[in-house]
């Protein structure tokens, strides 16, 4: 049996540490086939601490990484 507990913390850290929202082609259910985790539920705890679905966190992580590289430099319609 998986330790959700423990995917989930290789979830913070694959946002936190290893910044994978970097890469456009990486989505929550990608990233639970990695780590051999089950997307619904870890998803489910996910929703439960934070409010957000896992593809809402990546999103949103890569959002605020692109508008804040697009306002440092003065870049339009990057990314």
């Amino acid at each position: 049996m998986e330790d959700i507990d423990e995917k989930y913390r290789i979830f913070e850290k694959l946002l936190d540490e290893e910044q994978v929202y970097k890469d456009g082609t990486v989505d929550f259910r990608e990233l639970c086939r990695a780590m051999g985790a089950d997307p619904d539920r870890l998803g489910a705890l996910i929703l439960s601490e934070t409010g957000y679905g896992g593809d809402e966190i990546i999103s949103s992580l890569r959002r605020d990484w692109t508008e804040g590289m697009s306002a440092k430099y003065g870049l339009v319609g990057y990314l």
